[in-house]
Formats: structure tokens, C-alpha cells, sequence
């Protein structure tokens, strides 16, 4: 949704069905690699320290949204020390290499959907890559909204 709302916002949507076809294909290569990753992060005893990275990372990200809220909400795991990127074995740093990759291929390929389907220039399409990149802020904004208010 998030993606033809970025080709809607820059006028060049082709349509709805050429976003879906973009983003069927582009996320389901992006998830298989993705939760593949995951799993082996979760499951794997030699790469605590990438897991830990990775809590630490997402923990840092909500964090930050709640202090520029300036919300009183505390996450069930509390803040973050440190990141702790100097716990992580050679095997996690290939585990974080892949999933900046499969992140990297995702954006490129949304990148490439805009240009191709819906005929989009180059910074029209950067700029619908960067409406999706913006969701999660969106989400975890919204969601600690709805928490203050409930």
C-alpha cells in the first residue's frame, strides 16, 4: 500500500494492479531471504551477538520515535545498554550482510517497479522508495499513539 501511495503522491501511478504486480514480486524474493536469515539468527547459538544486535537495533528505533514523541512508554525489555557490535562472530556479520542485502535488493527493485511500471523518472521513483523506506516510522509512530490515547 505504502508503495503506490509514493507513485501516487508523485503522480505517476499506472495504476493500482502495476503496484501490486511490483510488490508481489519484489517481496516475495526479499521475504523468503529474509525470513531464511531471521530463522538462523533466532536458532543459531554462534550468532547471539548479531541477534542481540538486531534487538538491540529495533529497541534503539522505537526509542527513538518515543523520545522525539516525548512519550513516558517504556519498552517490556527496557533500553538498550549498547548496541553491542563488538559481541558479533564472523558468522553473524555474514548473517547482517545478507540482511542488508536482501534490504538493498528490495529497495532497488521497488526502484526498478516504479521506473518500469508505472513510468517513473528517476527521482519519482527514489521518492516512492522513500514513502516505503518512511512506513516503519509511520507504523511505530501510529502504534505509540494509540497506545497514549487507549
Amino acid at each position: 500500500m505504502t508503495f503506490h501511495v509514493g507513485v501516487l503522491i508523485v503522480r505517476d501511478s499506472q495504476g493500482i494492479v502495476q503496484s501490486m504486480h511490483t510488490v508481489v514480486y519484489t517481496t516475495s524474493a526479499y521475504l523468503v531471504a529474509t525470513f531464511s536469515a531471521v530463522w538462523y539468527l533466532t536458532n543459531q547459538a554462534g550468532v547471539s551477538g548479531a541477534r542481540q544486535l538486531i534487538r538491540n537495533l529495533q529497541a534503539a528505533f522505537v526509542y527513538a520515535i518515543i523520545d522525539a514523541l516525548g512519550a513516558g512508554v517504556e519498552l517490556p525489555g527496557g533500553r538498550p545498554d549498547s548496541l553491542g557490535v563488538t559481541t558479533i562472530s564472523a558468522e553473524g556479520q555474514w548473517i547482517l550482510a545478507i540482511l542488508t542485502l536482501t534490504l538493498l535488493y528490495y529497495l532497488f527493485s521497488l526502484y526498478l517497479g516504479a521506473r518500469i511500471n508505472h513510468r517513473a523518472t528517476r527521482s519519482n521513483a527514489a521518492i516512492a522508495v522513500v514513502a516505503v523506506a518512511l512506513s516503519p516510522v509511520v507504523y511505530v509512530t501510529g502504534s505509540i499513539v494509540a497506545y497514549i490515547i487507549a
